[in-house]
């Protein structure tokens, strides 16, 4: 059930914009305006003046030849001035480097992002050969080393609602969950997972 409050501070424009922008986002190539209103589960004229307006800030772009619609690289700069992960980039990645060194291994570190564990930092080995995971990567919480050492250290409450979002979790079968709960607690005790 909806919240009242949602309708009284209910703004369909920007609503539009941000599904508009989502939906580019997952889309590799340019997409016309009525491919657009079919994937945001719209009318092609109920978004137009929306995509003129995404357009004129500088969010979408037409493509050259086709005229049709594709992200700029203006939420790219923008998410490049989000201060917080900068500030902890920088404070990180010179210990990262360091670690990456006297290991020998590609060292990444990881936070809580929409019930998943997303790379935000990635210092790189200088091995011939090493492991590279982008920033910026997602990954499912009960699948990977940075998702289980991140439940393993949420409170119960947080570690409940997450594998309550982590689609993997939601498969298992009683004893693979008690499986993953006794492996989260070892983890937990041991502080690291190999």
């Amino acid at each position: 059930m909806k919240n009242k409050n949602s309708k009284i501070y209910a703004v369909p424009a920007l609503d539009k914009g941000l599904d508009i922008l989502e939906f580019l986002v997952g889309n590799a190539v340019p997409c016309s305006q009525s491919e657009i209103a079919v994937g945001v589960g719209r009318g092609p004229n109920e978004i137009y003046r929306v995509l003129v307006g995404l357009e004129k800030r500088g969010y979408v772009q037409r493509h050259p030849t086709t005229g049709r619609y594709e992200l700029s690289l203006k939420l790219y700069h923008l998410s490049r001035n989000i201060s917080p992960i900068d500030r902890v980039r920088q404070s990180a990645l010179p210990y990262m480097e360091d670690l990456a060194v006297s290991s020998g291994q590609s060292c990444y570190l990881s936070m809580l992002y929409q019930s998943q564990a997303m790379v935000i930092v990635y210092a790189r080995s200088t091995g011939a050969i090493h492991l590279s995971i982008a920033e910026g990567a997602m990954f499912r919480l009960s699948q990977s080393t940075a998702g289980k050492l991140l439940l393993a250290n949420s409170n119960a409450e947080v570690q409940t609602m997450l594998m309550e979002h982590d689609p993997t979790f939601c498969q298992l079968g009683p004893s693979n969950r008690s499986h993953l709960t006794t492996d989260l607690e070892a983890i937990r005790q041991s502080g690291f997972i190999v």
